[in-house]
């Protein structure tokens, strides 16, 4: 095998010293005779030809594969805009359920994962191998919501998740006039909706808001609940934007949080991220990397938390007048977090001065770690501690409380579902996290199900004892008890 190497090795070395010596040949005899590499060009074989790329001419091959990769890349993107807008003027959406089920053990129960899968969801953020559409869920009354990154809003109830297909109602609605930024609807976006909250009867969305030319914050918008057409207007928009081109030289829309609760009749939580603008997060006359407190009659805000990169999670647990909430670290460093509100005091999470995290591809000492040292304490430096933090990061996105009547179990203990993003299952991605806490916030259990998809969005359905997930991949996963 090694003798017809060397002797293919050297067929080819001989081609194409004849190839060049006709090359500079033809350069000296005049333009007359240039046809003459053409010639020999024309004598080889495609397979040859291709041979000489992959093996020889490397960085034309390569310049090749990476014309053609955009090319497909472009087809994609156009197909799925397309899509996306023909969606919308559907009457509904249909969702199939796939007939592999999976059985789980959660704290000693089992339970059963059933999926449903969209074939028309094509607009996704831009991270994660598997993402193929985001979506987020609410719940109101006796029906299931949900609202696709770019706008499209539709509803079905709990019982259709039961049958081996349904069809969830399309709502029209303004929106499209409202989200103007074309940058929302490119598929693999950064920009977008961030969530959808319903309370008293009105409906609210958030999205990355450009305020002026390529300057964004998070805005929400509301509107009357209403199953054949919603009108949207203003709620809150903020006059503090993060541009695109800034002093501190970096700026990512992915970054930008937009998770919201409602904490009373006339208070409504928002995170925001920092758009990776990193420092704002401590500054106390900015609202990015913070948790917000909006009053609906006023639209004041005032600052709940601070010290945040990219809250994705939140929860409202008004038993025990505490808020849970995830936080996407950099490389490692994805926190869960608690701010009491029996206590009156903004809480500092300390990014980006603390974090157990990493910056990507930096050294430590670069200016990003001068600006951002990312010390491996909070305390030490006056700022509280996440309850848990994950070394490597799992992508966590949405956290729930879920009570007793889903694990039948009666004492004082809290139970905490987070779901994770990511792309690697073996630190902790593309699943549901479950944990126990004991009322210091200690971790008593932490079990981990591997869903193997991208868990954007998950909310517990009380009367019905499941949980419903929204999954990257275009599903919805049902998750009840045996």
């Amino acid at each position: 095998m090694k003798i017809a190497n060397k002797i293919l090795l050297t067929c080819v070395s001989i081609l194409l010293v004849i190839f060049f010596t006709m090359i500079i040949f033809s350069s000296f005899i005049g333009d007359s005779n240039l046809n003459i590499v053409s010639k020999i060009k024309s004598n080889f074989s495609k397979e040859t030809k291709m041979f000489l790329k992959k093996n020889i001419f490397v960085h034309k091959y390569n310049s090749l594969l990476l014309s053609e990769k955009r090319e497909l890349k472009l087809k994609l993107f156009d197909k799925n805009t397309l899509i996306s807008k023909l969606i919308k003027k559907q009457e509904s959406l249909e969702f199939k359920k796939i007939q592999e089920v999976k059985q789980f053990t959660i704290n000693g129960s089992e339970y059963l994962l059933n999926r449903y899968k969209s074939e028309y969801l094509t607009r996704s953020y831009p991270y994660g191998k598997k993402s193929q559409s985001s979506s987020f869920i609410e719940t109101f009354g006796n029906d299931i919501w949900l609202v696709t990154a770019d706008g499209t809003i539709m509803f079905f109830t709990p019982s259709m998740l039961t049958k081996n297909q349904f069809n969830a109602k399309i709502v029209k609605s303004n929106l499209e006039k409202i989200l103007v930024d074309k940058k929302i609807y490119k598929d693999k976006s950064e920009f977008g909706i961030k969530d959808i909250l319903i309370n008293n009867n009105k409906i609210y969305v958030s999205f990355t808001h450009e305020l002026k030319k390529n300057c964004y914050n998070i805005s929400i918008i509301q509107g009357e609940v209403n199953k054949s057409s919603i009108n949207f207007g203003n709620f809150y928009k903020p006059d503090k934007c993060v541009n695109e081109k800034n002093n501190y030289g970096e700026f990512h829309a992915i970054q930008s949080g937009g998770r919201m609760k409602f904490i009373d009749e006339n208070n409504l939580l928002l995170t925001t991220g920092e758009f990776r603008y990193r420092t704002l997060a401590q500054k106390d006359d900015q609202i990015f990397g913070k948790v917000l407190k909006i009053n609906t009659i006023d639209k004041s805000a005032n600052i709940i938390a601070k010290g945040l990169r990219n809250s994705q999670g939140l929860f409202l647990d008004k038993l025990n007048n505490l808020i849970f909430l995830t936080d996407h670290g950099p490389a490692g460093g994805d926190e869960i977090n608690v701010v009491d509100l029996n206590i009156n005091k903004v809480e500092n999470f300390g990014w980006p001065i603390s974090s157990y995290g990493e910056h990507y591809h930096s050294k430590k000492n670069s200016k990003r770690y001068i600006e951002a040292p990312l010390h491996k304490s909070h305390s030490q430096y006056g700022f509280k501690e996440p309850i848990k933090y994950f070394k490597k990061s799992i992508g966590i996105s949405e956290i729930v409380k879920v009570n007793n009547n889903f694990f039948e179990k009666q004492d004082d203990d809290i139970r905490l579902l987070v779901g994770a993003l990511g792309d690697n299952i073996t630190e902790g991605d593309m699943s549901l996290h479950f944990f126990i806490f004991d009322k210091d916030f200690k971790i008593k259990k932490h079990e981990i199900i591997v869903i193997n998809d991208r868990i954007r969005d998950l909310k517990y359905l009380k009367k019905e004892k499941k949980i419903i997930l929204f999954l990257e991949n275009a599903e919805l996963a049902i998750l009840n008890k045996v």
